[in-house]
């Protein structure tokens, strides 16, 4: 009877009982799990909104209680100092410093900080005595006072009010830290200032607050920010924007209103206070999906997942009934195209997939055991001892054998491989196992691994002690890499030893000769046993390097090559490191004498660079070589420059007179208009005219203010600017330094004699 004959009609792909199934089991739980989710979402984010709400204004309220209530404390205190205490006005008051000023605000420093820990630092400034009280530098002047943006804060003639409250400073514009300022400040411009610390002041403010709610923000009655959150930054002005507007338009102490920030809807709720005119608001998203809230977020996810894996169970529900009916079809439509052809039976089909399943497990097996027998043999070679722990039959469960008499590793090592690694590491893998299947090809019986990249080690079994018995194999492999791939590979060759123990002692000897390539280049076979590598004295050659750096600072280029081709003929008989060390030695001694004369270093040798590796001995002796002849060249240079010194420090001056109100007047522009190195031309000047060259400029310009300061009604700002001193404050510190008057007392004391002003104008 045929097999279509007795086909049941059920198990049609086009009407079948069990597709019926899976369609309608999945397409009710899909609606199912969708509304059930739709209904717990949309009540959960109702109940989420109308809490957040809620928890945003309880943690606004108690935000603006203890703000209200630290801030309060710390203004009266601060007020009660700068009117009442006898330490600040005698501070503010004086002429000049005095070491009794110090020691009373050393006092009150120690009280005043002890007192609040918001502080974080308070100034005493006296621009009439110039001089600055800390508690970070204690007494400095106004020149080198390290906030420098609190002084142009004072010096800016624009604010005219005395006392300045809780004015944030950011580090970014110049201040020493982000803080809050509270500035107080007498009649003559003096000044009191205390800074509170802007990590404390957020820390109390948003203490009790959880990390799911939103920070309360507060801005100062002049618009800005003292604080910052997610949407607005610390001391940002937010007095234009529309919806701080509408806060101080409203009659309202509290309420709430929407805003967009970065396109987002947001409700704000906002809390006016009249102590000292802040504003607090919290920001709320009014999508609850923007929201931090991890218990939201997973119970949101939960209701994802539980649909997800509901689905999928019906699915896989539906598919388990399916599945066995479908597994059938595709046997049976298997079949019968089979029938045609060989007529094989359903066991035939079944035996055939279970030798392809077997075949392909054998397949992965070989590949685990071939890479764990590389691993081991890996750790035989580059371990010390290790052998010796391995036992038996682990190395028989790997296949390896070391049944033998006589034991020798040796390396081959591509020339290029880190060229080729850089470039294509596709045709670095190519390379590299082509080396190997011929290496493996000429010596059979052994085991090959790579041991670093574009190295292979071969662990090899001679018949007899003799360290070169497999010297024609490795000679026919560099032939055959160099006329089928234009490769070149560089063979390192171990001693013979008896006992697998001491393979690791072998392959270090291989791997000490292939260092050799340094010395005698690619391509080369070298022999442990053949090297002069027993010698490990440390010997360098102090006086030779001497003798060369002494000869080409000398200028004498043909004494220096031959001395140098002496030194490098004298480091081939000694061992690899030593000739590394002593390069490298030679390499420093160039660079010391080169830096001290003020030449530019060609040098690009260091320890790691790693020389041996990518040049060879002749290499570096050329490098050497053009760096003799370059330094004698520029040696003659400047000695030919010496002789017109002279004529420079003319072209320099006169270039400074030129360019004395240009913002560029820097010493640096000044050698490349020359045509000198920086230090070289700092060096020549000092010698020659007996001041620095950045002394030389700031003293011509001062004798340029005192010029125009008796000769023209210009402003001090404006000569400020003109010769491009940072600031007024330091304009008028460098010139009381240097004049002994400030520039108001020296316009007022020569406008009425300008030959007198000539003698007190530094020269």
């Amino acid at each position: 009877m045929k097999l279509e004959q007795i086909r049941p009609s059920i198990i049609s792909r086009k009407n079948t009982y069990f597709h019926k199934i899976f369609r309608y089991i999945a397409v009710t739980t899909c609606l199912l799990f969708f509304c059930l989710t739709f209904i717990i979402t949309l009540f959960t984010m109702y109940k989420y909104t109308e809490e957040m709400e809620n928890r945003s204004i309880q943690s606004l309220h108690a935000s603006v209680s203890v703000s209200e209530s630290t801030l309060g404390s710390l203004y009266h205190y601060c007020y009660f100092l700068f009117y009442n205490n006898a330490t600040v006005n005698n501070i503010l008051y004086a002429d000049s410093f005095s070491s009794e000023l110090s020691m009373e605000f050393a006092a009150l420093k120690d009280d005043f900080l002890s007192y609040y820990d918001l502080i974080h630092s308070i100034y005493l400034i006296n621009f009439q005595a110039d001089m600055a009280f800390s508690n970070v530098t204690t007494c400095q002047s106004l020149e080198a006072f390290y906030d420098q943006d609190i002084l142009l804060l004072l010096a800016d003639s624009s604010l005219d009010t005395y006392h300045y409250l809780f004015l944030p400073r950011s580090m970014e514009a110049g201040a020493p830290s982000d803080v809050i300022s509270l500035i107080f400040r007498y009649q003559n411009g003096n000044a009191f200032v205390v800074n509170v610390s802007l990590d404390s002041y957020e820390a109390l403010l948003n203490r009790d607050s959880n990390a799911m709610w939103p920070d309360t923000l507060v801005i100062n009655s002049y618009g800005h920010a003292i604080n910052g959150n997610q949407e607005i930054r610390f001391a940002s002005n937010v007095s234009d924007t529309d919806w701080y507007q509408r806060i101080l338009a409203s009659s309202q102490t509290d309420g709430r209103l929407s805003a967009t920030f970065h396109s987002r809807r947001c409700t704000i709720f906002y809390r006016k206070n009249a102590a000292f005119h802040f504003t607090y608001i919290t920001i709320l998203d009014a999508s609850p999906f923007s929201t931090k809230n991890t218990m939201l977020v997973s119970t949101l996810l939960s209701f994802v997942i539980f649909t997800f894996l509901g689905l999928g169970l019906s699915l896989f529900l539906s598919y388990t009934l399916y599945l066995p009916i479908n597994n059938m079809i595709t046997l049976l439509k298997s079949y019968d195209k089979r029938t045609r052809t060989s007529q094989p039976d359903e066991i035939s089909y079944l035996t055939d997939a279970v030798t392809n399943l077997v075949h392909t497990s054998q397949k992965t097996q070989k590949q685990i055991r071939l890479a764990k027998q590389a691993d081991c043999l890996r750790h035989i070679l580059t371990v010390a001892d290790y052998y010796d722990s391995v036992k038996n039959d682990t190395l028989e469960q790997y296949g390896i054998s070391m049944d033998s008499d006589n034991y020798q590793v040796i390396l081959f090592s591509l020339d290029r491989s880190a060229m080729l690694l850089s470039s294509d590491p596709s045709d670095h893998k190519l390379m590299l196992d082509s080396l190997q299947n011929i290496a493996s090809e000429l010596l059979p019986g052994s085991f090959c691994l790579e041991v670093e990249d574009g190295i292979l080690a071969y662990i090899l079994f001679p018949d007899t002690d003799a360290p070169d018995t497999f010297l024609r194999q490795a000679t026919q492999t560099q032939q055959c890499m160099s006329d089928y791939f234009q490769e070149t590979v560089t063979v390192g060759i171990g001693l013979v030893c008896d006992s697998p123990a001491e393979l690791h002692e072998s392959y270090t000897q291989a791997k000490l000769a292939l260092r050799y390539r340094f010395l005698f280049g690619g391509n080369s076979i070298l022999n442990y046993a053949e090297l002069s590598v027993h010698n490990t004295a440390n010997l360098m050659l102090v006086q030779e390097q001497k003798e060369i750096i002494a000869a080409v600072f000398s200028c004498r280029e043909a004494l220096a090559l031959e001395k140098l081709q002496a030194y490098f003929a004298t480091l081939q008989d000694i061992h690899i490191d030593s000739i590394i060390m002593n390069i490298m030695a030679l390499n420093s001694s160039f660079q010391n004498a080169e830096m001290q004369a003020s030449l530019r270093s060609l040098g690009s040798l260091s320890y790691d660079s790693a020389p041996y590796s990518h040049y060879t001995l002749q290499e570096i002796l050329a490098q050497f070589n053009q760096r003799i002849t370059t330094d004698i060249a520029q040696l003659q240079e400047i000695k030919k420059n010496t002789a017109a010194r002279p004529q420079i420090i003319e072209e320099v001056t006169a270039y400074v007179d030129r360019n004395l109100c240009q913002a560029d007047l820097t010493v640096e522009n000044i050698a490349t208009h020359v045509q000198l190195s920086t230090n070289y031309l700092r060096n020549i000047f000092k010698e020659h005219m007996g001041i620095t060259l950045s002394k030389y400029i700031t003293d011509k310009k001062i004798q340029y203010a005192c010029k125009i300061l008796v000769e023209t009604e210009d402003s001090i700002q404006s000569i400020c600017e003109r010769l491009d001193f940072t600031s007024a404050n330091y304009f008028y510190a460098y010139f009381k330094k240097n004049t002994g008057m400030t520039p108001n007392q020296y316009r007022e004391k020569y406008r009425t004699d300008p030959a007198a002003s000539e003698s007190a104008t530094p020269q």
